[in-house]
C-alpha cells in the first residue's frame, strides 16, 4: 500500500465537516514524570484520563516493576497492589486495569474498592468511561488467546475474536480497546491463511467483523488499537501482505481508512496507538532518523523510532519538533519513543522517552 507522507488522499478532505481543524496554539508544557523509588531504571505512561490530569504507567529497575498512578498535584504515587502490570485508566480517572506481572491474574483496581481479580491467565488492556466494562485477552499472549469483554453482571465473556468458525480466524485474539460507553471493542485475530494479525471491530448486533483497508479486507494485516470514546473512529497500523511492508498508521472512519505513512527518512513503519474524540490529534511512533531503538517494541525491530503526532492538514510531524517549533519549549537532550495516550480534547498526550541523562523515562505535554 503506497502513501504519501506528508498529507492523506483528497479524499480525507470531505471528513472537514466533522474533524475539527486545529488552531494555533500559543502556550504548552512539557515534563519527565520520574520515577518510584527504588525503580529508578526505567519509567513509561500508559494511559491517561479524558480530561488529561490522570497518567497511570511502569516503573522499573532490575527486572521488578511496580505501577504508578501520577497527577500534577500530586506526582507520582505507586499503586498499592503488589506485582501490578498497568493497562489502562478509565476516562473519569476511577478505575485502572492490567494484569499481575507475567499476566498471570486479570485485575481491576480503584482507591476505595481495592483490588479484584477478573480473571485468570491474561490481561486487561482498557476500559469503559465509568469502569463498568473492561476489555483484554485471556490465556497465553505467544500461544493461543481469546479477547474478553468483562461486566460485574456477566463477568468475562468471549467476544468470537479467536472462535475457529470464522473464515478469518487462526484460533487467537485480543481486545485492545473500548468506546467510552462501552457498546463498540476493537482488537485484533489471526488470519488462518495467512498467519498475520487482522484488525477487528465487534458490536453485541455484528460480532467481530474485519476492517478493510483501502476497501480490501483480503491480503491484509493489521491491529485496531484504539477507538474513540464516542465509537465514531479508530486508529491502529496495517498494510498490503503482499508489499511486504511492516505496516504504516491507519484512520477508520465508517467504511473508509486512510494511511498516514511515516515521518521524514523513516523507513515506512508507523502505528497509531490513540485519537481524541473528534480524531483532530492522533498520536503514536514511526520509524525515524531522528529516533533511538525502543526495546520493547514488536513493531518497529529495533529500527530507531520516534513519538508523532497527527492534525488534518498539517499530517504526521515529530512530536518534539511541534514542541520545539511551535510552542517554543525546551526538549533539548530529550528522545521522545512513543506517544501512547491522549487525552479527549487532544491537548495532553503522554508516552515514553529518553531522558537527557539516557533512561528511559515517562512524560507529559499539554498543547494549552
Amino acid at each position: 500500500m503506497q502513501t504519501k507522507k506528508s498529507l492523506l488522499s483528497l479524499a480525507f478532505l470531505s471528513l472537514s465537516a466533522t474533524i475539527i481543524n486545529p488552531q494555533p496554539a500559543e502556550a504548552g508544557s512539557f515534563q519527565g514524570l520520574g520515577y518510584l523509588p527504588g525503580l529508578e531504571d526505567r519509567s513509561s505512561a500508559e494511559d491517561v484520563s479524558a480530561n488529561g490530569t490522570i497518567v497511570v504507567g511502569v516503573s522499573s529497575a532490575s527486572g521488578v516493576s511496580s505501577s504508578f498512578i501520577w497527577t500534577q498535584q500530586a506526582g507520582l504515587r505507586q499503586i498499592p497492589v503488589d506485582d501490578f502490570f498497568v493497562g489502562a485508566i478509565s476516562d473519569n480517572g476511577r478505575v485502572v486495569t492490567g494484569s499481575r506481572n507475567g499476566n498471570s491474574e486479570i485485575l481491576r483496581w480503584n482507591p476505595s474498592e481495592g483490588v479484584t481479580v477478573i480473571g485468570p491467565e491474561g490481561f486487561a488492556d482498557s476500559v469503559s468511561f465509568n469502569g463498568s466494562t473492561i476489555v483484554g485477552f485471556t490465556g497465553n499472549f505467544t500461544a493461543t488467546s481469546a479477547a474478553f469483554r468483562w461486566t460485574a453482571t456477566e463477568g468475562l465473556v468471549d467476544l468470537g475474536f479467536s472462535d475457529p468458525s470464522l473464515e478469518f480466524s487462526s484460533g487467537s485474539g485480543a481486545a485492545v480497546d473500548v468506546s467510552a460507553d462501552g457498546s463498540a471493542i476493537v482488537g485484533f485475530s489471526g488470519d488462518s491463511q495467512t498467519g498475520a494479525l487482522i484488525p477487528i471491530r465487534w458490536t453485541e448486533a455484528t460480532g467481530p467483523t474485519r476492517l478493510s483497508i483501502d476497501g480490501e479486507s483480503a491480503n491484509i494485516f493489521g491491529a485496531a488499537a484504539n477507538i474513540s470514546a464516542n465509537g465514531r473512529f479508530i486508529v491502529g497500523f496495517g498494510g498490503d501482505i503482499n508489499n511486504n511492508t511492516g505496516g504504516e498508521a491507519i484512520l477508520w472512519t465508517g467504511q473508509r481508512s486512510f494511511g498516514f505513512g511515516d515521518l521524514e527518512n523513516g523507513t515506512g513503519i508507523s502505528i497509531a496507538y490513540d485519537l481524541s474524540d473528534n480524531a483532530s490529534v492522533i498520536v503514536g511512533a514511526s520509524t525515524s532518523i531522528a529516533g533511538q531503538p525502543f526495546g520493547d517494541s514488536i513493531i518497529f525491530n529495533g529500527q530507531p523510532q520516534e513519538a508523532f503526532i497527527w492534525q488534518p492538514r498539517l499530517g504526521m510531524r515529530s512530536l518534539k519538533t511541534v514542541l520545539t517549533n511551535d510552542y517554543g519549549l525546551d526538549l533539548t537532550g530529550w528522545t521522545l519513543l512513543v506517544a501512547t495516550s491522549v487525552s479527549t480534547d487532544g491537548s495532553t498526550i503522554v508516552g515514553t522517552g529518553i531522558n537527557p541523562q539516557g533512561k528511559e523515562e515517562a512524560w507529559v505535554a499539554n498543547l494549552d
